[in-house]
C-alpha cells in the first residue's frame, strides 16, 4: 500500500505573501450523552487569523457552527457559503470539509462549534487519514481556493473559468491544466493550492509533453 502525503502550496501570481496561518482551537466543554451511550457532545471555539485557514478535514460527527466574529468561508461537498456573525453552517459526519478559511485578509474571526461524535473520537480527522486506503497514483488531487484577486483556468477540454477570491475548485488525477494565469494585468492574484500525492512523488505539476 502506497501512503498518501498532502502537500500544502501557496502560488501567487505576481505578489509574494506568507502562507495562511492555521487556526486556534480552544476546547470549552465535553459532555457524555447519557440517553445516547458511547455519544458525547463537545464544544470549542475556532479563531483565525487575519487570512488564515484549516487544511482539508472530516469530523466524523455532526458539527453545528456558529460564527462569532468575522466572516468565514466554508465549502463542504461543493457547497461554499460565507457566514457572517449570528449565521451557522452544518456538516454531517460524512461530509469532508474541503475549505475553511478567515474571508479577510485584515481582521481575524471566530466561531462556536457543537459537535456530536462518538466518545473519545478524535474531533478533526486529518485529510491523509481518509485517504489511506485509496489506491495509489502517480498524479495528484488538488483542491484549491482563491485567496486574492481573480484567476483564470482551463483544465482538460472544458471551458476556461475565472475564479474570484473566495472561489473554489478541485482537479482529480490526470487532469490537464491547460489555463491558469492571472486575470489582470494590473492587480496581484494569490490561490492556496492543497495537493494529495504519494509520498514517492516528486514532482507537483508535470508540463505538457512529459
Amino acid at each position: 500500500m502506497t501512503t498518501k502525503l498532502v502537500a500544502l502550496v501557496l502560488l501567487c501570481l505576481m505578489t509574494g505573501t506568507a502562507m495562511a496561518q492555521q487556526p486556534n482551537v480552544t476546547s470549552l466543554m465535553s459532555k457524555d450523552l447519557t440517553e445516547n451511550p458511547g455519544k458525547e457532545v463537545l464544544v470549542i471555539t475556532v479563531a483565525h487569523a487575519p487570512g488564515g485557514s484549516s487544511a482539508i478535514h472530516r469530523h466524523n460527527a455532526h458539527a453545528i457552527v456558529y460564527v462569532l466574529e468575522g466572516s468565514v468561508v466554508m465549502l463542504v461537498k461543493g457547497g461554499q457559503q460565507v457566514t457572517t456573525p449570528g449565521q451557522t453552517f452544518y456538516e454531517g459526519p460524512d461530509d469532508v470539509h474541503v475549505v475553511d478559511r478567515n474571508a479577510s485578509g485584515t481582521k481575524p474571526a471566530k466561531f462556536l462549534v457543537f459537535l456530536i461524535k462518538d466518545k473519545g473520537a478524535p474531533a478533526l480527522v486529518p485529510v491523509e487519514w481518509l485517504l489511506e486506503d485509496s489506491s495509489s497514483s502517480t498524479d495528484a488531487g488538488l483542491y484549491a481556493t482563491v485567496l486574492e484577486g481573480e484567476i483564470r483556468s482551463q483544465v482538460n477540454d472544458g471551458p476556461v473559468t475565472t475564479d474570484k477570491a473566495g472561489q473554489s475548485f478541485s482537479e482529480l488525477p490526470g487532469d490537464r491544466h491547460g489555463v491558469s494565469v492571472n486575470a489582470s494585468e494590473t492587480q496581484p492574484a494569490k490561490l492556496l493550492a492543497v495537493f494529495v500525492v504519494d509520498t514517492n512523488e516528486t514532482e507537483l505539476t508535470i508540463p505538457f509533453g512529459n
